[in-house]
C-alpha cells in the first residue's frame, strides 16, 4: 500500500476539448483505488466554490501512519481500540480490505486503468 500511494499519483491534463470549446481536464494516470475509497470515506466539512473533491485525508499524513504501522512502531489493535492515532485508526479497515482484494485483483485493475488511458 506504502508503495502504491509513494508511486502512483494523481496526475491531470489537459487536453483539447471539441473545435473552439478550450480544453478539459482528463486523468492521466489515477491515485491508488484503494486511497480514493479511503479519501471518499472522510469527506471535508469545507465547502469551495468549484467542484474540487473535498476529503480531510492528507496524503503525507496517510503515508507517515502507514511508514509506523510497517515499521511496529505501532500496535494497530491498540490505535483501533483507543484512537490515539486518527490515521492509523482509520487506515485498519483500509488495510484489512486490501488484503482481502488480493494481489490478483489489484493487478487486473491496473491494467484496466493502462488500457483506458488514451495514448
Amino acid at each position: 500500500m506504502l508503495d502504491e500511494l509513494q508511486h502512483q499519483r494523481l496526475t491531470v491534463v489537459l487536453t483539447p476539448a471539441r473545435e473552439g470549446e478550450g480544453s478539459v481536464r482528463t486523468v492521466m494516470t489515477p491515485n491508488p483505488d484503494w486511497y480514493q475509497r479511503f479519501c471518499a470515506r472522510y469527506k471535508s466539512g469545507r465547502h469551495r466554490k468549484n467542484r474540487a473533491f473535498e476529503t480531510s485525508v492528507r496524503r503525507q499524513k496517510t503515508e507517515r501512519a502507514l511508514k509506523r504501522i510497517i515499521s511496529g512502531e505501532v500496535h494497530t489493535m491498540a490505535y483501533a481500540n483507543h484512537g490515539k492515532s486518527p490515521y492509523v485508526s482509520r487506515l485498519i479497515p483500509e488495510i484489512r480490505d486490501y488484503l482481502r482484494r488480493g494481489d490478483q485483483e489489484r493487478k487486473e485493475q491496473r491494467a484496466q486503468r493502462l488500457a483506458s488511458v488514451p495514448f
